[in-house]
């Protein structure tokens, strides 16, 4: 996940260069922030535990999957009181969101590639009991689907392993911290709608079309 924080820098960036205010994100209200608090709250303690002792199974997973289903109630929360632009990008989060949600539903876990974390410069070590309280190794065992969503794209600068899941979500969140340095007017604004003709009116064009017939 480390690939989310460094996301949000970009979209501040990338609105920045677009024009944007960094001062107009403060204006963004989400809502229910403690829900989605609280999934990080427990990601993190489960990742604490997991560190200095073997988190069973069981639990382990109960606490990851309660966590992340957190997450996704708080992006439906908000997604449906967001100007359009602001659902966009949301959008892309809840995607990337359902994609991390399938290995790990299915597993209990988040699987991750050796060979990946290998080629970012990591370990595999502690990642058989939950490194990070959440992962577990790729093994062959795995089915297709759950393998091709897990943790297998290394990236090597920042000495992670990602899933399609996790850069979907960051483009998501890139693209929301952009739009956030936009004026309100900008984010909030709706197509006109086109007027309302009078009862045997026609449109220009198609007075236009008739005159050239005649």
């Amino acid at each position: 996940m480390a690939v989310l924080p460094l996301a949000l820098l970009l979209g501040a960036f990338a609105g920045r260069l677009a024009g944007g205010r960094l001062s107009r994100l403060g204006g963004m209200r989400f809502r229910h922030l403690g829900v989605v608090a609280l999934a990080v709250v427990v990601q993190v303690a489960l990742g604490a535990v997991s560190a200095r002792t073997n988190v069973p199974a069981g639990p382990r997973a109960t606490l990851v999957v309660g966590s992340d289903l957190l997450v996704g109630v708080w992006i439906l929360l908000n997604l449906r009181h967001r100007p359009s632009p602001d659902r966009v990008a949301l959008s892309a989060v809840a995607l990337g969101w359902l994609a991390n949600l399938v290995p790990i539903v299915a597993d209990g876990s988040m699987p991750v590639s050796a060979s990946a974390l290998r080629r970012a410069g990591m370990t595999t070590s502690g990642v058989a009991r939950g490194h990070l309280g959440k992962h577990v190794l790729l093994s062959p065992g795995h089915g297709g689907l759950v393998a091709l969503l897990g943790d297998w794209i290394p990236i090597r600068p920042l000495a992670a392993v990602a899933s399609p899941g996790d850069l979907l979500m960051a483009v998501g969140l890139a693209a929301l911290v952009a739009v956030g340095t936009r004026p309100p007017a900008w984010r909030e604004r709706k197509p006109p709608r086109p007027a309302a003709l009078e009862p045997g009116q026609t449109p220009r064009l198609e007075r236009a079309a008739r005159s050239k017939a005649r």
